[in-house]
């Protein structure tokens, strides 16, 4: 054998093995932690998108009881909690609105979600309805 060989077969020799079996008995017997448990993902990303609260409608009215904004990969987004279940929107209109809500503490406040076309044809959302913005 060459000196390439022997070095390869070492590094094989010296190498653990390693099971892909997880341990019935490790987890009754430890306390495991769960990485999801431990470090959430996402937080308000998690969050299903404000077009699933319209369910197929345009036009949606709900209570909305608080806000919170929160910062990711693609920018700021802001989680609402409407009727119960929380959303997130990215949609500037939206963000706006929230910030106003919450800087004049207007919680819990009855809103029109709605999704809109703008004059470019890009849709966004808003809180107010059939308020022109």
């Amino acid at each position: 054998m060459n000196q390439e060989t022997i070095e390869n077969s070492e590094l094989v020799d010296d190498t653990e093995t390693v099971s892909n079996e997880t341990s019935k008995e490790a987890d009754e017997n430890e306390n495991v932690h769960d990485i999801m448990e431990e470090m959430p993902s996402s937080g308000i990303f998690s969050y299903p998108k404000l077009d699933e609260f319209l369910e197929g409608n345009t036009l949606k009215k709900a209570i909305l009881k608080t806000v919170e904004f929160g910062s990711g990969k693609y920018g700021e987004s802001v989680a609402l909690y409407l009727d119960g279940i929380w959303y997130r929107s990215s949609s500037e209109t939206v963000k706006d609105e929230a910030r106003f809500l919450l800087e004049k503490n207007l919680f819990p406040c009855k809103v029109f979600v709605a999704e809109k076309k703008s004059e470019n044809g890009r849709t966004y959302y808003t809180l107010r309805g059939g308020e022109d913005e």
